[in-house]
């Protein structure tokens, strides 16, 4: 197979993250029925890597992982009591985990040659909620 113009050359990359986790601590201060808090911590995430390249016609999966990997998680939020037992929170987490990565061999069809690849997890997450004390 001859060289594919660079036109009809194309990589489509797709990372996912499957599942996160996190153990945090919280240090905050009251003030009347509000808590406002930091929350530092761990945090783990299990991402899904896939590179796929097409060229002429042809599309092959040049790359798939999948991992779990450890980092670390910071976040702030308020809780507020409303009484009876309950309250209220909004939270803020941004997660960094270490990168996925793989070096693969580039398809001769579609050109030839070595590719790493390399993806860095970063998310930012809002969640609310209601609380109950027994």
């Amino acid at each position: 197979m001859g060289c594919v113009p660079a036109e009809r050359r194309s990589i489509n990359e797709t990372v996912e993250i499957n599942s996160f986790g996190t153990v945090r601590a919280r240090f905050g201060a009251a003030i009347d029925s509000v808590l406002l808090y930091d929350t530092p911590g761990l945090a783990w995430t299990n991402a899904k890597d896939s590179l796929d390249a097409a060229a002429g016609g042809l599309t092959l999966n040049v790359i798939s992982l999948s991992a779990t990997k450890v980092g670390w998680t910071v976040g702030a939020g308020a809780e507020i009591a409303f009484g009876g037992g309950f309250s209220g929170k909004i939270e803020y987490l941004y997660i960094v985990t270490d990168a996925l990565s793989q070096t693969a061999a580039f398809p001769t069809a579609l050109g030839g040659g070595t590719i790493m690849e390399s993806a860095n997890i970063r998310d930012s997450i809002v969640r609310a909620g209601i609380n109950y004390r027994f």
